[in-house]
C-alpha cells in the first residue's frame, strides 16, 4: 500500500486499503472530517468482510487475522480522534473472525 499524489475520490472511498499506509494517513487529507469519517468506516466495513471471509476458510489475500484486528484497531482509533467514536456496544468480533450482533 502506497499513498498515491493524485486519486480519484469515488476510488478512495470504497478502497481506502489501496491508498493510505495507515488509517492515521486519512487525516492528513485536505478533506472534511465528514469525508475523512466516511472513508474510515468503508475501510472499517472492508476489514470487517475480510474477518468474516477468513473466519469462513476464505483466502485473505496473506493477510493475517491478528494484523487484521490491529488495523481494525488502528481504524477505531482514527475515528475517535476525529470525534467519532466506534460503538463497540452494538458488536463484537469472535475468535474466528464473524462479526456477531450483541
Amino acid at each position: 500500500m502506497t499513498e498515491r499524489s493524485k486519486f480519484d475520490d469515488k476510488e478512495v472511498l470504497s478502497s481506502p486499503e489501496l491508498y493510505f499506509e495507515s488509517p492515521k494517513a486519512v487525516l492528513k487529507l485536505n478533506k472534511s472530517d465528514e469525508e475523512k469519517v466516511a472513508i474510515l468506516e468503508n475501510w472499517e466495513r472492508s476489514i470487517r468482510q475480510l474477518m468474516v471471509a477468513s473466519g469462513e476458510g476464505m483466502p485473505s489475500g496473506g493477510t493475517r487475522t491478528t494484523d487484521t484486528a490491529e488495523l481494525l484497531q488502528k481504524v477505531h482509533h482514527v475515528l475517535e480522534l476525529l470525534g467519532h467514536p466506534h460503538d463497540g456496544e452494538n458488536s463484537q468480533t469472535d475468535v474466528a473472525g464473524s462479526v456477531a450482533e450483541k
